[in-house]
């Protein structure tokens, strides 16, 4: 079974990067995730 799917998340809200990191000028605030699931018996 194969699952795929995305989803996109603001980093502000979770914090996530640290430092220059953190400007939204450097990596956007809005993050896109794409994912693969397989699932073998």
């Amino acid at each position: 079974a194969t699952f795929s799917g995305s989803f996109s998340l603001l980093r502000g809200d979770y914090a996530i990067g640290e430092g220059a990191w953190s400007k939204f000028d450097i990596v956007a605030n809005d993050v896109r995730i794409d994912f693969t699931i397989i699932a073998t018996p």
